[in-house]
């Protein structure tokens, strides 16, 4: 649950979550960030591995044009790529990388339901 997330950031003290945090600085930043990492890790003759977070990153920019709250962040990204589309691709993503992309309860009741992000 993204709200979750951002919650506990802020019961842990930090002034705002990560997914505000990208929202505030535009996942382009964050992005450009990335690709800098992986042109200074090749230019050290290492190879670069991506981890998941950097890969959803890349496709929000690359494949679906979102560069955060100049487009409505996070939550509206998810609304259009579509609840049922995003819940699925979700379980994919767990499948490849892990529990950290398992779809949470309260969006596929959402995505059941026809519901989007406020």
């Amino acid at each position: 649950n993204p709200a979750l997330i951002d919650n506990a950031a802020a019961f842990n003290g930090s002034p705002m979550g990560p997914l505000e945090t990208l929202d505030s600085i535009s996942i382009e930043t964050a992005y450009h960030a990335m690709n800098q990492r992986r042109a200074d890790v090749e230019a050290a003759g290492d190879d670069f591995e991506m981890a998941a977070e950097p890969e959803v990153i890349r496709v929000m920019i690359e494949e679906y044009r979102r560069k955060g709250q100049q487009d409505g962040g996070v939550y509206q990204c998810v609304n259009a790529y579509g609840l049922q589309t995003f819940a699925g691709r979700s379980v994919e993503l767990a499948q490849l990388y892990g529990e950290a992309f398992e779809p949470p309860k309260l969006l596929l009741d959402m995505a059941e339901c026809g519901e989007t992000f406020a």
